[in-house]
């Protein structure tokens, strides 16, 4: 028989807090994200550039014309693979336009024609289905939710039906695709999921479901504001130009929250603002710009920068960043001037150019995440963990420990180092290296020592990469990452009743690869260091 030894650097952490609460809310309409104020900067300054450019921009466009065409309804559209989505992108943007064309013009026919057309996609589609709804769903999501707000808030021929249809397709069809408020898609299929859940949430006046889809927005490491890295790299970043997707979705989730009072836009020191200056920095000069390796749920990326220099988006993004951080905060958004210069304004980024901003936002309480602290030898206890075959045993020198066990199961044979905690808690470990390449180790939230207990753990492999497992818990999102081998960090933190799993290569920049929903108790669990290896006689 063999047995695996491991040599492991650990850091533990324990934090008791409540979990924060929300005030009661009260929405804001028109504000998703117009509000009234915006909407009369927009009429006054259309006569001049660069709105000017813009408006005539929109003027022109088949989509924003009383003659347009509907291509729809359909009751059943899916995406992935693809059936009448294209038809019905091309009427939410009409309903869009022609929604304002109505604030510009003051010409009724415009929202009636957007009303109408609205109103017999939210009676006929039932079904939006496919592999991938919420792509195209979060994408237009910033198209079809204003109009309708504005469309319910400003015109006189809106109708208490009108009402009825849409708030039945909003809640019961569209926002669904959000998942909110289970864990994400990844990267930017999540932040699209996030404008999804924002914007209808707030339309609806839906107060649970805004609580939680700005929680899932401040917590979700997979998809949320969570993935992302101080220096402003996103989990896409490293792919291709999905990273614009992702940023220019959590930015205008950022602003549909500020328009309804929540500044998300201080969220980490203000991270929003890294985010945009650096994919602008980059795109314009990306002189002594260093890329951090780094990914989200499905994929870890280690080789660079995704797309080449010199990307340039006319789109509302830039502005958006541009009024939060420049005109609302009073901090300096160069690379995002220079941008919006480059770009110049189009038929839809214009509308969210502004001249003026004096609105205001509150940020939210902090959710303090657990610290971490090098802990004594004293706080751990070993043992084995159902039948082994081998007794296992912890040995700490120096600031290292040396480890060794064995056993068939991640849950029920193995040997743990661990220790007894209440409420939120993180374990990091730096598996400095493996003396076995079929075996594996890692770190586990156990409900108890019992063999069928619940738990989460995430598992570096003796053969290269991670994996994460559980049990006991719902609406999870897991994948297993490949490429690296020891030296590697680990990483877990439970945080309510979400266990995230973690890995990096440098104990600093973590990659967040698992989300749970625990369905066990939080006030005793077990933190533990796994060590578990097949036997071979």
């Amino acid at each position: 028989m063999k047995r695996q030894i491991y040599f492991i650097t650990v850091i533990l952490s324990l934090l008791f807090f409540p979990m924060f609460a929300f005030a009661q809310k009260t929405f804001v309409h028109p504000g998703i994200p117009f509000t009234s104020s915006d909407l009369a900067q927009l009429k006054a300054n259309i006569t001049k550039d660069p709105w000017l450019k813009g408006y005539t921009a929109l003027l022109n466009d088949s989509k924003s014309k009383l003659t347009y065409t509907m291509q729809g309804p359909f009751a059943t559209v899916t995406r992935a693979p693809d059936l009448n989505n294209g038809a019905w992108k091309n009427d939410m943007v009409a309903i869009h336009n022609l929604a304002f064309m109505w604030v510009f013009t003051g010409n009724d026919a415009y929202a009636a024609k957007a009303t109408q057309m609205l109103d017999s996609w939210a009676v006929a589609n039932t079904t939006w289905g496919g592999n991938e709804s919420m792509l195209d769903i979060g994408d237009y999501a910033p198209y079809f939710v204003p109009a309708a707000d504005i469309l319910k808030s400003t015109y006189s021929g809106w109708t208490a039906d009108n009402t009825t249809h849409v708030n039945n397709y909003f809640a019961n069809v569209l926002y669904p695709t959000s998942w909110v408020p289970s864990p994400l898609r990844d990267c930017n299929k999540g932040a699209l999921q996030l404008e999804i859940a924002l914007s209808i949430a707030a339309f609806l006046d839906d107060e649970a479901k805004w609580n939680d889809a700005i929680e899932v927005y401040r917590m979700d490491a997979g998809g949320g504001l969570r993935n992302s890295l101080p220096n402003g790299e996103v989990g896409d970043t490293g792919r291709d130009d999905h990273w614009f997707e992702q940023i220019q979705a959590l930015g205008w989730g950022a602003e549909v929250a500020w328009k309804q009072g929540v500044d998300m836009f201080a969220e980490f020191d203000n991270r929003l603002l890294a985010i945009g200056e650096l994919y602008n920095h980059y795109a314009i000069d990306p002189t002594g710009l260093t890329f951090t390796n780094y990914g989200g749920y499905s994929v870890y990326w280690g080789n660079g920068w995704g797309i080449p220099t010199g990307a340039r988006h006319q789109h509302p993004f830039n502005n958006i960043i541009q009024a939060a951080y420049s005109l609302r905060k009073g901090m300096a958004t160069p690379y995002t001037d220079q941008m919006r210069i480059l770009t110049d304004e189009g038929e839809w980024s214009f509308l969210y150019y502004k001249s003026s901003d004096a609105s205001t936002a509150t940020p939210m309480t902090p959710i303090i995440y657990p610290s971490s602290l090098t802990v004594p030898v004293s706080y751990f206890t070993n043992t084995d963990i159902g039948t082994t075959g081998i007794k296992g045993s912890a040995i700490y020198n120096a600031g290292t420990w040396t480890l060794q066990g064995a056993g068939t199961s991640v849950a029920s044979s193995a040997n743990y180092t661990f220790k007894p905690v209440k409420g939120n808690v993180a374990i990091i470990a730096k598996i400095e290296g493996n003396s076995i390449n079929s075996s594996n180790s890692g770190l586990i939230i156990r409900e108890s020592l019992s063999t069928t207990s619940n738990y989460v753990s995430v598992n570096l492999l003796g053969a290269g990469g991670m994996s994460s497992s559980a049990a006991g818990s719902s609406a999870q999102t897991v994948y297993a990452h490949a490429g690296f081998t020891a030296p590697w960090w680990l990483k877990l933190e439970r945080v309510g009743n979400r266990v995230f799993t973690y890995h990096s290569q440098d104990g600093v920049n973590w990659t967040n690869n698992a989300l749970y929903i625990c369905l066990f108790p939080k006030t005793f669990i077990l933190v533990s260091i796994r060590f578990q290896t097949i036997l071979r006689c």
